[in-house]
């Protein structure tokens, strides 16, 4: 896990235009953690819950914090709002504290409908797919959701552009996808 660290560490560092790979939980925090820490103004998110397999691990949720923090900007999409048992995540604690500090800088969505990548290379092949791009520049697409394995880069203005227009097209059409409010506890 070290030697991967510094390698993605490496990679944000000196905003290298190379594709990574990752799989399983701890790499995909470490991939995100990273996308916080270098993220300047705006981290898209389309997620399946915040199930917290990858959004529980400390170093991802410090530097969400810390990003935030800082004025950073956050958009939302999820799949489901709440979880399996019906409990909403606890990410949401974080989410609404920051949005109680700046409300404009954090929204949610949600959209019932999966999004899905397809090999036009091979017939009837497609995957569903969850991905955060950043700043214009810098992004992570699990191919799997199950397995979270994924790519990205931390400099490939052109994919981060394609994908941010797939996100803004779901976040900003009301019939695609709906807000979701995070209400204070008691």
């Amino acid at each position: 896990m070290n030697q991967y660290r510094e390698y993605i560490k490496d990679l944000a560092k000196n905003d290298k235009n190379v594709v990574f790979y990752n799989s399983g939980p701890e790499h995909a925090a470490l991939v995100m953690a990273t996308i916080f820490k270098n993220a300047k103004d705006t981290v898209r998110i389309f997620a399946g819950n915040f199930s917290g397999e990858i959004s529980s691990q400390p170093e991802y949720r410090s530097t969400l914090e810390s990003f935030l923090g800082k004025g950073g900007k956050l958009k939302v999409l999820l799949e489901k709002e709440k979880l399996d048992d019906g409990n909403e995540p606890k990410l949401f604690d974080i989410l609404r504290f920051y949005s109680i500090i700046n409300h404009k800088n954090i929204e949610l969505r949600k959209r019932a409908q999966k999004v899905y990548r397809v090999d036009e290379t091979k017939e009837n092949d497609s995957h569903e797919v969850h991905f955060t791009v950043a700043d214009d520049k810098m992004y992570r697409v699990e191919d799997d959701t199950k397995l979270f394995t994924a790519f990205g880069n931390f400099n490939d203005p052109e994919a981060a552009k394609h994908l941010i227009s797939i996100f803004d097209d779901i976040f900003i059409d009301k019939n695609k996808s709906e807000p979701i409010h995070l209400i204070l506890k008691k």
